[in-house]
């Protein structure tokens, strides 16, 4: 098996996604929704490709200096293989870049794998988002991940 490339996360990529999203999730994001997401001017979309094929994805936004990873979806056999971590990584450095001074994620509570790769790249626990995930039913843990270096006791956006 060869490397792995991080790349942008494309409008025309929109299909390819959707596919993998249905693969990944019991509620998947349509071809549309990740068309809408490409384009919107303050999304950060990064995609995982092998020899051409998409093998996992991350979609986030940002308001002001606050950031907010959607979705990451990793292909089935490709998990636990440092695809996710390796977009992670580059989102936070993206993030960063553009002056964000935090970006959160929500987690099922049992998606202890997942949960434990975020912690391990610096998020830390925020709370509890109650019935937050359907199909089936379960609460979502908030993380978030403060830029390195953050004054936390800043009062206003850093932008």
């Amino acid at each position: 098996m060869g490397s792995w490339e991080i790349g942008p996360l494309r409008p025309e990529d929109a299909e390819e996604a959707a596919a993998l999203s249905r693969r990944c999730f019991s509620q998947p994001w349509s071809a549309e929704s990740f068309r809408a997401d490409a384009a919107h001017p303050r999304s950060i979309g990064l995609s995982a490709r092998l020899d051409g094929q998409l093998i996992g994805f991350v979609a986030a936004s940002y308001v002001l200096d606050e950031g907010s990873v959607s979705l990451i979806g990793i292909e089935p056999g490709f998990r636990r293989k440092g695809v996710a971590q390796a977009l992670m990584e580059r989102l936070l450095a993206i993030a960063w870049e553009k002056g964000l001074s935090f970006v959160t994620l929500e987690v099922r509570v049992s998606n202890s794998p997942a949960a434990g790769l975020y912690r391990k790249l610096g998020f830390q626990e925020a709370g509890i988002r109650k019935g937050f995930y359907e199909k089936p039913k379960e609460d979502g843990l908030l993380l978030t991940c403060f830029r390195p270096g953050l004054d936390l006791e800043r009062k206003e956006p850093s932008l």
